[in-house]
């Protein structure tokens, strides 16, 4: 219950000073980022798409939603949809789903196995780098925990998988690497 309040109240007081804000880059070396208070993707021959709401990476394509914001009504209409090309950088904008459901159709951007939606900042080791910073007084026992595991599954169990220790090490060694690869390789499969 400590560790939860911690986390709460680090992400409100990240937000108050301003660390909440993000940037990062698609596969293809475009950029997202939301230091406008909105989501904008900026592609690299100076083109940008504002209100971005949610978006998935697949075949050199960002595909995605957008907020529709109705000044009149001072509230978010209905979506709008997008499909990006990060290379030819051409973008189009649809205000039907269906006509957008159909160019997506047409041009073979549905992922067949995995569609992974974003609506914020996909590589998350920046978070965890400023937890680790900014918790030091969590992560420091953690990590001496960890360095005690390791050293007994090194001396004393002879790196023995049916051993605890062990078997904790493989755990955390493949969280890090799956972490890591998730981070870097952003795409819908």
């Amino acid at each position: 219950m400590i560790v939860l309040k911690f986390i709460l109240s680090m992400s409100i007081s990240l937000v108050g000073i301003g660390l909440s804000d993000w940037s990062d880059y698609t596969p293809h070396g475009n950029e997202i980022n939301n230091f406008m208070g909105t989501d904008i993707l900026y592609l690299k021959d100076g083109t940008s798409l504002e209100d971005l709401s949610s978006w998935y990476f697949y075949k050199k394509h960002i595909i995605g939603t957008l907020k529709n914001y109705n000044p009149e009504k001072k509230e978010y209409d209905k979506d709008r949809y997008f499909v990006a090309n990060e290379k030819t950088f051409e973008i189009e904008v649809f205000d039907s789903e269906v006509k957008w459901n159909t160019f997506i159709k047409d041009k073979n951007l549905n992922p067949k196995l995995w569609t992974r939606w974003y609506k914020t900042q996909w590589s998350f080791l920046d978070g965890i780098l400023l937890l680790f910073i900014f918790g030091f007084f969590i992560t420091i026992p953690l990590a001496v925990l960890f360095l005690r595991s390791l050293y007994i599954a090194i001396t004393k169990e002879k790196f023995n998988t049916s051993k605890m220790h062990t078997k904790i090490c493989i755990t955390c060694f493949m969280f890090c690497f799956l972490t890591i690869s998730i981070n870097y390789l952003p795409h819908s499969i």
